[in-house]
């Protein structure tokens, strides 16, 4: 019987990094400090000890490492856990206590208004309920906008830099029932192993997973079944760095809240 001679882990991660070469180190490119993370997810699939992904990844890149990137990134990436469909553990869902909101929202004794007249006053950033301006983006990066809920693929958007270009955002104007966007930034390549298998992702791929951020700005506050009036004024209240709050098809109303961590 002839002998099958299969490949190393290392050579097997080699092979993996000619095809997905660190970028480079310059505006408008996807960010070293994310192919350093999707790296070390690369290297955990293809069972690469941890001692060895260091060095390979360092060799690789297209800049020196800064202080802890790699070491931060890497048990980072080793310790994801995945279930068999590779969708991540789910976390406990928060429950709505509305006799909690309504004695927050009361401590203070004035309404708050959509049209923002009181959030200025509060020192909200980005007030009013607008949909426009509702995040802010390095020049360079690439922001995912889809037209269907679950999509995954959606389209991207080069804020700033010579690839900027609004006229790629102009057949959304109209003839769509609703268009999403992401708040932080993603690399604009497909991640793969982070989504469900089938016809159309061979490999599992996916624009916007959490593989795909390059940098978490921003979480989002929102609320289905609190009332408006309680709601905002709960929000004023809270020691949050707000930079947008606006509404979403007449549902709930979303805050955006400025919290930067970078990698």
């Amino acid at each position: 019987m002839p002998t099958i001679k299969t490949s190393s882990p290392i050579e097997q991660c080699e092979t993996w990094i000619e095809s997905n070469p660190c970028p480079p180190n310059e505006d408008g490119a996807p960010r070293v400090a994310h192919w350093i993370y999707k790296a070390s997810l690369a290297f955990k699939l293809r069972r690469l000890s941890t001692e060895t992904a260091r060095p390979l990844i360092e060799k690789h890149m297209t800049r020196e490492p800064r202080p802890g990137e790699i070491e931060q990134a890497i048990p980072r990436a080793y310790e994801q856990e995945f279930n068999g469909n590779s969708s991540r553990t789910s976390e406990p869902k928060a429950e709505y206590d509305p006799a909690k909101l309504e004695r927050i929202a009361n401590r203070i004794n004035f309404d708050v208004h959509p049209n923002g007249s009181r959030l200025d006053h509060l020192g909200v950033a980005g007030t009013g309920l607008q949909p426009d301006s509702c995040t802010r983006y390095e020049r360079g990066e690439r922001i995912w906008i889809g037209t269907t809920k679950d999509a995954r693929r959606g389209e991207l958007y080069v804020h700033g830099g010579d690839q900027e270009d609004f006229r790629c955002l102009d057949h959304l104007r109209e003839g769509n029932e609703g268009v999403w966007f992401l708040s932080n930034p993603v690399t604009g390549e497909a991640a793969e192993g982070v989504g469900t298998v089938n016809e159309f992702y061979a490999k599992g791929e996916s624009w916007r997973s959490e593989e795909n951020v390059t940098s978490w700005r921003y979480l989002l506050i929102e609320s289905d079944k609190a009332t408006e009036n309680l709601w905002l004024r709960m929000l004023v209240q809270a020691p949050l760095a707000i930079s947008a709050i606006y509404t979403s098809g007449s549902r709930s109303i979303y805050t955006l809240v400025y919290c930067y961590i970078d990698f």
